[in-house]
């Protein structure tokens, strides 16, 4: 069993993802934005999450600004430990830009989650 942390604005992706993990036997929290991934980041013990997986939309609300230090949840979670930060974008040009900020894996341009999808990143974790 693993702990991961999901990121995800859309309620239907969140879900989904929730259930797909479930379903493997790990446990999930989640999270709708930055703000509460750095809010269960200060509450939990640093080594709490095993994986984190990450809307890269969120991730890049200054995305246009190319800064590469707008990437809040991808540094606190680095900071705390977490060993495996995967995104899923949906867009190579921000999985690429996601990738140089410090996730470990792409799911290489896809929003699509199926179980298949999670049992490989999880595998690679």
């Amino acid at each position: 069993m693993k702990r991961f942390l999901v990121l995800e604005a859309d309620p239907d992706v969140r879900k989904s993802a929730c259930r797909l993990l479930t379903s493997l036997g790990h446990q999930v929290s989640i999270a709708q934005s930055n703000d509460e991934v750095l809010t269960l980041i200060e509450k939990l013990k640093p080594d709490h999450f095993d994986v984190a997986l990450i809307d890269g939309s969120l991730e890049t609300e200054k995305f246009k600004a190319k800064s590469m230090d707008t990437k809040p949840s991808i540094t606190a979670l680095r900071e705390s430990g977490v060993p495996v930060i995967v995104e899923f974008s949906g867009n190579d040009l921000i999985s690429e830009q996601l990738m140089k900020a410090g996730c470990t894996v792409s799911l290489g341009g896809t929003k699509l989650l199926t179980v298949e999808r999670i049992a490989q990143f999880v595998a690679q974790s």
